[in-house]
């Protein structure tokens, strides 16, 4: 791991779901290495719907940052179409960044969408 992030795994019924621990990395390399990290683990499992809890997350990046982060890691546009659906659960003081974030992935194509309550996070990837 180069990147500092503990990535937990673990499979439930109809989804995956992953727990991230740690502080963002803040180098280009670092991040890529994450990112990567994270598509492993959700290519490794047969689920297509993710919940992704980053609750767990010290350090975040500035909306700069974001935007370099999304850039660099996420295709414009995506090369096929996308059948992952992925929830972003995260403590309402870190929502508008990460509105940020979701806007960006969702205008490359991208089926992401952020929350602060598990419930409806949950509900929305079985929808």
């Amino acid at each position: 791991m180069q990147h500092g992030v503990r990535i937990e795994a673990g499979e439930e019924k109809d989804f995956l779901h992953l727990a991230l621990h740690g502080d963002f990395p803040v180098g280009p390399a670092e991040q890529t290495a994450f990112y990567q990290d994270i598509l492993a683990a959700m290519e490794g499992s047969a689920r297509s719907r993710v919940l992704v809890d980053v609750r767990g997350m010290g350090r975040r990046l500035d909306l700069p940052g974001i935007f370099e982060y999304v850039v660099r890691t996420h295709p414009d546009p995506v090369p096929q179409p996308q059948t992952r659906r992925i929830a972003i659960l995260d403590l309402p003081e870190n929502l508008g960044k990460d509105y940020f974030y979701e806007t960006l992935v969702q205008n490359r194509g991208l089926d992401y969408k952020i929350f602060k309550d598990e419930g409806l996070a949950r509900a929305w990837l079985l929808a």
